[in-house]
């Protein structure tokens, strides 16, 4: 979890394994870091040790240039006369930097030594290679600094999941909006901001902060970094003034804080304190929210608890802004269902295709779809507003156990009878198709088939869709790969608003040769520069001539199901569809 360019793109790490078990090694393959060593970062005051940082950052910078050449227009990844040439350059850039750049408030940029603070310079170095890679018109690729690699390792811009020292989490996914602040991509379910933030809110400021600003070895935290006082001697953070990435390294050192937001062109001041789902629950995230009746459920259906507790103990009361059960609607599904006991409508909700050693999106939708079927519901609405992608693996496999060829597309099987999904295309027009119950390694060794027949009748389903899809236009990258597929066999109907169009695919190299050491809340850890990068375009099923990708366009509802925009509208559109 990706800032995952505000939609999560498949940084693949299931394709690039299928790719060598075909024996077709790919350069771009090594997804390894080393979190949590306990070697420590040494600090030093020696001049002569910072330019030799400086060298290697500059040397950093010099390999992605040459590493970028190559791999647009061909050839060895070696040192050459033109690369030394920039690189003479850029160590005369740092150098500069080192000694005579004048800057207004040093303290926001030197360490408790008084030397140049690590990450200052690797923002610096970041921002170099990521404008030298978006030169050549992929703006989703990006250099990025240890930091900021290790942000985007463990979820980066999923406020849910970024380490903090404090108990409990905001639960918000968002992008930067660049000058302004952030744009709120999706708020989780029943958690801190849920019922106070929303989706599409821009947040431009936090101010009444609690927070830590000087960490406990008497560093200036990120936090402290960019707070500023106004004229009352009032603390605030502007957050048009930081950048992406900084974003989730200051919102690691917030307890709570005044979130300042332009919404539906009104200003609007939303006091957010960190909170858990429950005093009892675990950090586990869910993927997947369902509602087959009030007593079968992983919403709340009245005002949650979110009081995060430490220690056994209870920090302090929160709770929810609105239950889940009014924000989403559900007394409309609740009277349709009571109306038509042998026709119910149940509902699931995907907020990303994402998942880790402890959960994953595509388990827990197995686990719901048996409920589905177990609560007697016959009509499905799988709600992918706001999702903002994910691995392709997971959506190929969620696709594939809702699919059936309605359509009757051809040459969409493979010999084992199993459905393509997708088509991955990469610059050479080399293609990947991916079916449905594709062992893609031993890390989904243990996937099992269960597909559409499983869980809805075939013949109803010939005359009117058993499940409808709903969209808005923050559904990007994987939703849109399953809405696809569902929509070109047949299976689904798109209710909603037009997709995000995000029609290609990413990867990500790690420079291994590149390692810096630094703390994360008193944790020492070793972690790679990194390059992300654009490598696929990817198509739906029916397109089998690779005519008509998606990317910027979008999925767009029929007529009679555009421009649905509220959970009123939506259940309307829905519950008329199946009357």
């Amino acid at each position: 979890m990706d800032n995952k360019d505000f939609f999560d793109e498949e940084f693949d790490k299931v394709e690039e394994q299928n790719k060598r078990s075909q024996n077709n090694a790919d350069p771009f393959n090594t997804w390894n870091y080393e979190p949590r060593q306990n070697a420590t970062t040494t600090k030093t005051s020696h001049k002569k040790a910072w330019f030799i940082s400086l060298t290697c950052l500059a040397i950093v910078l010099c390999f992605v240039a040459g590493w970028v050449l190559c791999y647009v227009f061909g050839g060895t990844q070696t040192a050459s006369n033109g690369e030394s040439y920039y690189l003479g350059i850029l160590q005369q850039v740092m150098h500069a930097i080192d000694n005579d750049l004048y800057v207004t408030d040093m303290s926001k940029y030197v360490d408790a030594n008084g030397n140049w603070d690590q990450s200052a310079y690797n923002a610096a170095v970041a921002a170099a290679g990521t404008a030298m890679l978006q030169s050549l018109g992929d703006r989703f690729s990006r250099l990025m600094s240890p930091e900021q690699y290790f942000a985007y390792t463990y979820g980066g811009t999923t406020v849910s999941q970024i380490p903090s020292i404090y108990p409990g989490r905001f639960g918000v996914s968002f992008s930067e909006i660049s000058g302004v602040g952030i744009l709120v991509s999706a708020v989780s379910t029943d958690e801190a901001s849920y019922g106070r933030l929303f989706e599409d809110d821009l947040v431009f400021k936090l101010s009444g902060i609690v927070g830590t600003e000087v960490d406990v070895a008497g560093n200036t935290t990120a936090l402290g970094k960019v707070v500023r006082t106004d004229g009352e001697g009032n603390k605030y953070v502007a957050l048009g003034d930081i950048g992406k990435y900084e974003i989730s390294d200051i919102l690691q050192w917030v307890q709570s804080a005044t979130f300042h937001v332009l919404r539906d062109g009104n200003e609007v001041a939303v006091e957010v304190k960190r909170g858990q789902p429950s005093a009892s629950e675990s950090e586990t995230i869910n993927y997947v929210n369902y509602y087959f009746g009030a007593d079968n459920t992983n919403l709340s259906t009245t005002v949650a608890d979110l009081s995060p507790v430490q220690n056994s103990v209870k920090l302090y009361s929160y709770t929810s802004g609105k239950s889940t059960h009014e924000l989403l609607g559900l007394a409309s599904l609740d009277s349709f269902n009571a109306s038509h006991p042998n026709n119910k409508v149940g509902y699931i909700a995907l907020t990303e295709f994402s998942g880790d050693a402890t959960a994953n999106v595509d388990e827990q939708f197995v686990a719901a779809l048996q409920r589905f079927k177990a609560s007697g519901c016959k009509k499905l609405v799988l709600d992918l507003k706001g999702n903002p992608g994910g691995n392709v693996v997971y959506a190929v496999n969620i696709a594939g156990r809702l699919t059936y060829n309605f359509a009757n597309l051809k040459g969409v099987t493979d010999k084992n009878g199993e459905y393509k999904i997708t088509t991955l295309v990469n610059n050479k027009n080399k293609s990947i198709p991916y079916y449905c119950n594709t062992n893609y390694s031993d890390y989904y060794a243990n996937f099992t088939a269960t597909h559409y027949g499983d869980f809805f009748d075939a013949e109803s389903g010939k005359n009117k869709c058993n499940i409808a899809v709903w969209t808005d236009g923050n559904s990007a990258s994987a939703s849109e790969l399953v809405t696809g597929a569902l929509k070109d066999y047949g299976a689904a109907v798109q209710m909603g608003t037009c997709t995000y169009g995000k029609g290609i695919a990413q990867t990500i190299e790690t420079l291994n040769r590149y390692k810096q050491t630094f703390s994360v809340n008193g944790t020492s850890v070793t972690m790679p520069w990194a390059v992300y990068f654009t490598v696929d375009k990817y198509y739906t099923p029916a397109d089998s001539n690779f005519s008509n990708n998606l990317h910027g366009k979008g999925l767009t509802p029929g007529a009679e199901f555009n421009n649905l925009v509220t959970y009123g509208e939506l259940w309307t559109a829905a519950c008329n569809y199946w009357n």
